[in-house]
């Protein structure tokens, strides 16, 4: 765990005590992105279930809109079925390609998965969430967690983290993330920080 936010704490006391649905709303709500202009981006908070409206700003054009929704968080894990690359697996077919992966000691993992539709005029691909929120306390997933990933999606979903989705068309995601034994998370982050992205959204995760 890390960074004690008292704030963020009660944003995600707020979204808990305000009855978040797991029924998801037929219409996105409208979020945002963050300003390039130097200040931090206002924080929105969304209802478990319920879908929002994303803009991602990360590829070359005019971006892609999304409406992306949190539709299950699955956690209690003690096993994931081929998420992890077999470092025996020799390009043949007597050997598997992907094992299932396993937490250390003392961890589960959790498993978020997202509904999207881009909703835009370009195409665009999808954005891994952030940071978890554990109450007053976050927790940020590790890199071995965001690639294993992109496998469970490839393995599991059938779907390529990097492929292209075109306007109208819809997708989906998992985010996995490995955490203390019996732990569920209140809220996350989204989407994932990285040089061009900030987390500005904090999605209830229950």
């Amino acid at each position: 765990m890390r960074i004690r936010a008292a704030a963020v704490a009660v944003i995600v006391t707020g979204l808990l005590v305000g009855g978040c649905s797991s029924q998801a709303s037929t219409e996105a709500s409208s979020v945002a992105p963050p300003m390039d202009d130097g200040e931090p981006p206002a924080v929105e908070t969304v209802p478990y279930g319920e879908p929002f409206e994303y803009v991602d700003m990360s590829l070359d054009g005019p971006g892609t809109t999304w409406s992306v929704a949190l539709n299950n968080v699955d956690c209690g894990l003690n096993s994931l079925p081929k998420a992890d690359a077999n470092p025996n697996w020799d390009g043949s077919d007597g050997i598997p390609e992907y094992t299932s992966a396993k937490p250390p000691e003392g961890s589960e993992f959790c498993v978020l998965y997202w509904d999207w539709t881009n909703v835009g005029k370009s195409p665009g691909i999808t954005i891994q969430s952030g940071d978890l929120m554990f109450g007053d306390e976050r927790f940020a997933r590790t890199v071995d967690d965001e690639m294993r990933s992109w496998t469970f999606m490839d393995t599991n979903l059938s779907v390529d983290y990097a492929a292209e989705v075109n306007p109208g068309k819809k997708t989906k995601s998992a985010d996995i993330y490995t955490v203390d034994e019996g732990q569920t998370p209140d809220a996350t982050w989204f989407p994932m920080e990285t040089f061009v992205d900030e987390a500005y959204v904090l999605v209830a995760a229950k």
